[in-house]
């Protein structure tokens, strides 16, 4: 069984979503496909947000991660290599049965300073290879290239350690072969390995907008007409409590309009029959 451990390169790499559509690639391909986040993002008492997805897009099983408060308690104790023993516990429930392991590790906080230090751990334990995810959309060429290069030699620079990277959030006038043969050039660690991209992800703004369905279901409204509400998406939204002809102006596609309403302007706005 392979296992990998994706590790992001800096803040906001988008580390979920990588993992959660790698799942689903590797699925379409026909693999059994395990995942596990050994250890929950945050110290809040809210549902890890990895394993959710997980449960609720992919329907897997994936136990629950060891809480941030139990994993600085062991670290204060110097308890490493008990940490450790939990972390593959916890891996092992979740590599039943399957033919592919991902395991996701710690984005970067400035509360947590342990955290490459932890998955640098994490992926070693686990004998994975490490898969660094990186956002593209917000830096230049040598930037990704520094981040690339201080995470390889994080994870052990030897071949095989890592098994390439990801960019994330691609945007549509930056070309992936061009930017990964400029990363390549502008890293002397990357040229020396020839570290390859496995992938890169465009970035789609409009997946990002929640369907009007969604806000519905979060303010448990009523549906008084549904339409397209299953497709639709907010791309702005207004909060006014002017007469309807002084927001005509606002009623555009995507618009969200929050506005207290009578019945009559109800029959106006909605197409109601008369």
């Amino acid at each position: 069984m392979h296992t990998f451990f994706l590790a992001p390169t800096g803040f906001d790499a988008g580390l979920t979503s990588v993992a959660l559509g790698m799942i689903r690639a590797l699925e379409q391909s026909g693999l059994r496909v395990g995942f596990v986040k050994p250890i929950a993002q945050g110290a809040d008492s809210s549902p890890e947000r990895s394993t959710h997805f997980a449960r609720a897009i992919c329907h897997l099983n994936p136990p629950e991660p060891l809480a941030m408060e139990r994993v600085e308690h062991l670290l204060s104790q110097g308890e490493i290599d008990q940490l450790m023993e939990e972390v593959v516990s916890l891996y092992q429930q979740a590599s039943h049965n399957v033919d592919l392991m991902i395991v996701e590790g710690l984005v970067p906080d400035q509360k947590q300073v342990f955290s490459t230090f932890l998955n640098t751990k994490i992926a070693r334990n686990l004998q994975a290879q490490t898969i660094l995810v990186t956002a593209a959309d917000k830096l230049a060429s040598h930037e990704i290239a520094e981040q690339l290069e201080l995470s390889v030699q994080a994870f052990g620079a030897q071949p095989g350690h890592v098994a390439g990277y990801i960019l994330n959030r691609l945007s549509k006038e930056q070309d992936a072969q061009q930017l990964a043969m400029e990363i390549q050039e502008a890293g002397n660690l990357l040229h020396k390995n020839r570290l390859p991209m496995i992938g890169a992800i465009p970035n789609e703004p409009e997946l990002l907008a929640p369907r009007t369905l969604d806000v519905a279901h979060y303010l448990q409204a009523r549906v008084l007409h549904a339409g397209q509400i299953s497709r639709r998406r907010v791309r702005s939204m207004a909060v006014t409590a002017r007469t309807v002809p002084n927001v005509v102006h606002l009623l555009k596609p995507g618009a969200l309009i929050v506005t207290a309403a009578t019945a009559k302007t109800l029959c106006w706005a909605l197409p109601w029959p008369r």
